[in-house]
């Protein structure tokens, strides 16, 4: 789905610092925060807080982007908001660095100061936080988050669900052989991954080291 229009109406669902984030650098006035259960009343939100059911009746059909950093929340609610007749439009700022080679899914957010370079493949409500960077022949699977700063070299392959650490980087695979992140993996914050990690592994590490496995 193409990116939404700056002056179309939109929601963001999340109250949260990630939510709030996403409406500073978009530059929106959004219709509402929109949670499960509506929280205190916080005065750092320039919109209503709305629980679903309030939302979903006011305003159907309404895009929304999930502001939820968490993979598997991030799911979960993808999935109700297309069951719902809710648009999930991709959010891309303005400074981003992408060259035409670059695919997207629905409801990416693409953060400040990313860079995605060439063939590059972001699969559906992939987020990818400040100042990330992304090089060549990377697929990054659906509803994965690299966190702020954090480095993907060339010829990488991220599962789906992954959660990538701050200032975390992932060294080159190569075309025959690309390093691959297993579904569902978190690479702990400032970790090297200098090869693959399995599905639902936590590494961690200079150079990275499993730790545990879900």
């Amino acid at each position: 789905m193409p990116a939404l229009p700056p002056e179309s109406p939109i929601a963001l669902f999340g109250a949260g610092g990630h939510a709030r984030e996403i409406a500073w650098w978009m530059g929106m006035n959004p219709l509402a925060f929109v949670e499960d259960v509506v929280g205190p009343s916080d005065s750092r939100l320039q919109a209503p807080r709305l629980d679903w059911s309030t939302f979903s009746v006011r305003y159907p059909g309404v895009p929304m982007v999930l502001g939820i950093g968490s993979p598997a929340v991030r799911q979960r609610l993808a999935e109700r908001l297309a069951s719902a007749g809710h648009p999930t439009p991709s959010v891309v700022h303005s400074s981003v660095l992408q060259s035409p080679r670059v695919s997207m899914g629905d409801g990416c957010v693409v953060f400040p100061g990313v860079i995605l370079t060439v063939d590059v493949v972001l699969g559906r409500h992939v987020h990818l936080n400040l100042g990330v960077s992304v090089s060549h022949d990377v697929s990054i699977g659906d509803f994965s988050i690299l966190s702020p700063g954090a480095r993907i070299c060339g010829n990488v392959t991220v599962g789906r669900g992954v959660f990538i650490g701050a200032a975390a980087t992932v060294i080159n695979g190569t075309p025959d052989e690309p390093l691959v992140i297993g579904d569902g993996a978190i690479i702990a914050a400032g970790a090297c991954v200098t090869r693959s990690v399995p599905a639902g592994a936590l590494v961690a590490g200079v150079p990275a080291l499993e730790k545990r496995r879900s």
